[in-house]
């Protein structure tokens, strides 16, 4: 485990491969539902969502998850981000978030780092490397950087209790 501070850290190599590559299948291809979604700020950017707590495809995937985690889980969804999409700082709910990278061959060299606003009016950027899972205080500000190259970035996103 990686410690930037007591409200941020990442690991690498965090699910099993099998079952971030079935997910990451499902989720490219017609079965998943992705949709535009909206924070409740009118004036805000829309990001893409796919709300895996609600899909029955999952459900092999979600189990293992809540084994993985040991902590209660409020939802599961994935976010999608297209090329120089930008998103805005934000706090998640719930109390702990885990961000983990899905696409397989994602670099630094794509850009669409995920940026925490710190202390001092600092920030902190984690790329998104496949299978590198972000703990974080879901009170922190967080946003997507903009993707430089046409991938589609992927993260799957999980919001739990403590």
């Amino acid at each position: 485990m990686n410690y930037i501070n007591d409200n941020l850290k990442y690991t690498d190599n965090y699910l099993d491969t099998d079952i971030l590559k079935k997910m990451y299948n499902k989720l490219i291809n017609s079965q998943s539902p992705w949709h535009r979604q909206v924070s409740d700020n009118v004036n805000s950017l829309s990001f893409w969502l796919c709300p895996i707590s609600n899909l029955e495809i999952f459900d092999e995937e979600k189990k293992y998850l809540t084994d993985k985690v040991n902590k209660k889980i409020l939802r599961i969804y994935a976010n999608g981000q297209t090329y120089t999409q930008h998103g805005e700082f934000h706090k998640d709910d719930g109390d702990e978030t885990i961000l983990i990278g899905m696409n397989e061959n994602f670099s630094v060299a794509n850009g669409g780092a995920t940026e925490f606003l710190c202390e001092r009016s600092t920030s902190i950027s984690i790329y998104p490397i496949y299978n590198r899972a972000i703990f974080f205080n879901s009170q922190i500000e967080h946003r997507a950087l903009p993707c430089l190259d046409k991938t589609f970035r992927i993260t799957l996103a999980i919001k739990t209790l403590k």
